[in-house]
């Protein structure tokens, strides 16, 4: 489920009892996924990670945020009305995140360690999908293309979190111009769908009076870039990761997260790492989708062969169908 917004009101809790939005990028509703981990017998939690203040590009809200997910289920144990385990000790928990998911994932693996040491016992694994590993690369690679509404998201996202933020961004904005303060601050009742068809092919720098160069003097923005944005910054994930993602991915390079799972090498981290032949990143959402299912399923049983290090391989999936228009 696309969960990319900086809005209260269009976060998981709400949508999932919602029909499934149509789009015309292709892009899955993330039901189906939830209905096939429900067949399995498994128990799915699902966060609105972004926070109270719908903090869309706050890593570490979103992480902190889904770790207290799982422990809000594990405070369950027992309860005599609901069907768990009679004891915390008896769970295996595992994240599974695409895209946006991702970076919640990713950071509260990272986290876990430091945050929420006592789940450790039954962690058993995280699927990454399309992970975005430097958000600040998308200011490079998405400015001016059908997908550059998500840089105002983020910022505004960001805004939400960080007082600071807000007071200067809109002190920088311009007040006149088709490209100006109204129009970027309508994004903050957004998604991501209709932000890509509100901002599709515009420069995010042209809201700016100075520029690139506003966002480049706010030295807050400066420290989010590799506190927020970076992913490894705050450590190295003890848990056995799944990572996948479309060589040809356009919103996030797989370079970004080529240099990711080498600098986790050096901490021995535990990784499949699958690079896709074939496809983007929201083909990938659903090549993906049985290979994460499988994973997980494996680490749950425990039949996977958890191997420290780094494991990468090319793959060839593509059972994608883009839609008819």
């Amino acid at each position: 489920m696309a969960y990319n917004t900086p809005t209260i009101d269009r976060g998981p809790s709400y949508r999932i009892f919602e029909p499934p939005l149509p789009n015309n990028y292709g892009i899955p509703p993330g039901h189906q996924q939830f209905d096939i981990m429900l067949d399995r017998g498994w128990f799915v939690t699902i966060l609105d990670f972004e926070g109270p203040r719908a903090a869309f590009g706050a890593s570490v809200q979103a992480g902190h945020a889904t770790l207290d997910g799982i422990r809000a289920v594990l405070s369950l144990a027992g309860h005599p009305d609901i069907p768990l385990p009679s004891s915390a000790d008896k769970f295996k928990y595992a994240m599974w995140g695409y895209s946006g998911g991702s970076i919640a994932s990713e950071k509260a693996a990272e986290l876990q360690v430091q945050y929420a040491p006592e789940l450790a016992r039954g962690f058993v694994g995280a699927a990454l999908g399309g992970l975005v590993s430097n958000v600040g690369s998308l200011y490079t690679v998405t400015n001016k293309t059908p997908y550059m509404g998500n840089l105002v998201l983020i910022l505004l996202g960001v805004m939400n979190e960080y007082p600071e933020v807000d007071t200067y961004l809109r002190s920088r904005l311009k007040t006149e111009g088709p490209q100006n303060a109204t129009a970027f601050l309508k994004g903050r009742d957004m998604d991501s769908f209709q932000a890509f068809q509100a901002y599709a092919g515009q420069d995010i720098f042209e809201y700016f009076v100075g520029g690139e160069a506003d966002l480049e003097a706010c030295p807050a923005l400066r420290k989010i870039k590799m506190v927020e944005w970076m992913l490894g910054y705050h450590g190295a994930p003890e848990i056995p990761l799944f990572v996948y993602k479309a060589i040809g991915d356009e919103l996030t390079p797989i370079a970004d997260t080529d240099a990711h799972m080498e600098h986790y090498k050096r901490f021995n981290v535990s990784v499949l790492y699958e690079r896709n032949t074939v496809g983007g990143h929201i083909s990938e959402i659903v090549n993906g989708q049985d290979r994460a299912i499988e994973w997980l399923a494996s680490v749950f049983d425990g039949s996977y062969d958890k191997e420290e290090g780094i494991k990468t391989r090319d793959v060839t999936v593509d059972i994608y169908k883009p839609p008819i228009p």
